[in-house]
């Protein structure tokens, strides 16, 4: 990769997705989920900066800083921005990691030339999840449905200084971009997924995730090939409430593809 600049710098890839690029060394990318943003991965890109590695924080078209563009209508087309990037960067052999609806943005490409190792977090699954009911709820009282959406990812212990920054970030993103994601979501099932990429890939999982079922990524890594690392938690939002355990996880693997 490029050599970057010592200092994190905000920039706009040339399809307009905006992102934060910081540290030096080998590249991790770390992709958000659904109506979240790249904020939700401070921790880790903190810990990663410092471990000596270039850290790649994108807001996926439609969210963040980035959601002034039009909202993707499938999850290749997010991974398109996300592979131009890495492109446009002259990244070789990066970590894509992925929350979510992110982790299955970084399953969903149809390039992997410049991947070194794939860490999918709580990949979703349309069989677990009331998505048909999610569109109602939403166009009744987006507000309301965002902070309720920002408490069922965390345990019931988090702060409520979390709750209240996850709400405003849920609550942040356009109906438009919302409904979109969901759109996706409601027919995506892992296990249709064609596997394209020929490098490791990891599946991470909550053993007590009460909005997506453990077994899911388990069924991945049986699949297709890859190792299934279980975190001890109750909670859906993995990357803030075990953060340590995860950010071993993403710091070996990211180590192991140097």
């Amino acid at each position: 990769m490029t050599t970057p600049p010592a200092a994190a710098t905000a920039r706009t890839s040339r399809r307009g997705l905006h992102y934060v690029l910081d540290g030096t060394g080998p590249a991790v990318v770390l992709v958000h989920g659904w109506c979240l943003n790249r904020q939700v991965w401070m921790y880790l890109e903190q810990a990663l900066v410092a471990g000596g590695h270039t850290v790649i924080t994108p807001d996926l078209a439609g969210y963040g800083e980035s959601g002034g563009l039009a909202p993707r209508t499938s999850l290749g087309s997010h991974a398109e921005d996300l592979t131009d990037l890495l492109d446009e960067l002259d990244a070789e052999a990066a970590v894509l990691a992925g929350f979510a609806f992110g982790a299955g943005v970084i399953c969903s490409a149809s390039d992997y030339r410049r991947v070194g190792a794939l860490i999918s977090i709580a990949i979703p699954s349309a069989a677990t999840a009331p998505y048909d009911r999610m569109p109602g709820a939403i166009m009744k009282d987006w507000p309301r449905f965002a902070a309720r959406s920002a408490q069922a990812i965390v345990p019931p212990e988090a702060s409520a200084e979390t709750k209240d920054w996850l709400s405003r970030m849920f609550g942040a993103t356009r109906l438009a971009s919302a409904l979109a994601g969901l759109d996706i979501l409601r027919s995506f099932e892992p296990r249709d997924l064609v596997k394209r990429w020929d490098v490791p890939a990891y599946f991470v999982h909550g053993s007590g995730d009460p909005i997506v079922p453990a077994a899911v990524s388990k069924e991945c890594a049986d699949q297709f090939g890859g190792q299934y690392p279980e975190v001890a938690s109750a909670a859906h939002l993995v990357v803030i409430d075990q953060k340590e355990a995860v950010l071993k996880i993403v710091a070996d693997v990211a180590r192991a593809a140097e």
